[in-house]
């Protein structure tokens, strides 16, 4: 192992999906608004990042948070009820360019899970994104 040390860096704070689908069916689509229904969801992460070089390094990310079924303040067809869960996880390798550049790549997970309720309706949305990222970073 290398002399150089690694760093761990906590996040806490408060997310928010705009999310407005568009489903189609035999030729018939509409538009979901669900931006409208979501609420901010309390989110904490971890992150630990172990320099293998002076340039190089290796990273991996994890971060998630949720809220429980809560009366969503609105009230079409009665009370609305709405639970919320994201989940956003990392790895990758990044690469100092400069000083102030840096270029990453890696592998990215996104879960996303919404489930609201009333007396007249249920519905649930569940996304699960994963892929192949390619990053380069400028701070200033």
């Amino acid at each position: 192992m290398s002399d150089y040390g690694g760093f761990l860096t906590g996040s806490a704070g408060l997310t928010y999906v705009h999310l407005e689908p568009k489903l189609s069916s035999r030729g018939h689509s509409s538009r979901e608004d669900f931006y409208r229904h979501e609420l901010p969801v309390p989110i904490a992460g971890l992150r630990i990042e172990i320099p293998m070089s002076e340039r190089f390094a290796a990273r991996a990310s994890l971060a998630g948070g949720g809220i429980p079924a809560v009366d969503s303040l609105r009230k079409e067809g009665g009370t609305v009820h709405l639970s919320q869960i994201h989940l956003d996880g990392g790895l990758a390798v990044t690469y100092a360019l400069a000083r102030n550049v840096l270029l990453e790549a890696g592998y990215n997970y996104t879960y996303f899970f919404q489930h609201e309720t009333s007396s007249k309706e249920d519905n649930l949305f569940e996304l699960s994104d994963s892929g192949v990222r390619l990053g380069l970073s400028f701070a200033f």
